[in-house]
């Protein structure tokens, strides 16, 4: 009830430490989650800033889902969840987005545009998601991500730099995986004239994905 902050600061302290929340804290931020709408984004910010740069960032964003506390920070995050990228019944067992984004989050270098590059690079996979054949497509996934990782990055008050820095890496990110040794030299330097001093970020996030 003092500050509302201390719910998330919470899960910061998990994902830096490893430990587990204590039971009882655990239900007492669930039930106050939405007590986040009286922090200003501005703090939000700093605090998800600290938890992506954790050891642990993808235990933290888990927690963050888990509590009910990411649905006042970024509900688009939600939508990950239960999204296959795969056609069913041939891969039942597949992971989905959700699944996926914390694996890039955490394999990703803990620099904050590549984390933030790295939670937000799929978040446009729900709304561009088609299955054709039985396959299935994310078309422009890429393109629409940007502008939602900059509504969202806007939404905490980022600086602008910093947000046209995640978005282009969200937008270009997929050029990159599709890196194949056939690549002429002139279409290498496209993609880095592109990306410009984003390039080191993009290459990781890339790695990672």
């Amino acid at each position: 009830d003092e500050d509302p902050l201390r719910l998330l600061r919470a899960v910061r302290f998990s994902a830096q430490l490893n430990f587990s929340i204590e039971e009882e804290t655990q239900h007492s931020i669930e039930r106050q989650a939405a007590k986040l709408q009286k922090i200003s984004r501005e703090r939000i910010r700093d605090e998800m800033n600290k938890l992506l740069l954790s050891p642990h960032p993808a235990r933290g964003i888990d927690l963050l889902v888990q509590l009910g506390l990411v649905e006042w920070i970024m509900p688009e995050v939600l939508e990950l969840r239960g999204v296959s990228q795969q056609p069913l019944p041939k891969a039942p067992h597949s992971k989905d987005v959700y699944a996926h984004v914390l694996r890039v989050v955490e394999r990703s270098s803990p620099r904050l545009v590549t984390r933030w590059s790295a939670l937000l690079h799929d978040i446009a996979k729900p709304r561009t998601k088609s299955v054709e054949d039985g396959k299935v497509h994310f078309f422009g996934h890429e393109d629409v991500g940007a502008y939602m990782a900059r509504d969202i990055l806007k939404r905490l008050h980022f600086d602008r730099d910093f947000i046209e820095s995640v978005s282009r890496i969200v937008r270009l990110h997929m050029r990159a995986n599709a890196y194949a040794t056939e690549w002429t030299d002139g279409a290498v330097r496209r993609l880095m004239i592109e990306i410009g001093n984003d390039l080191d970020d993009l290459l990781d996030l890339s790695r990672a994905d």
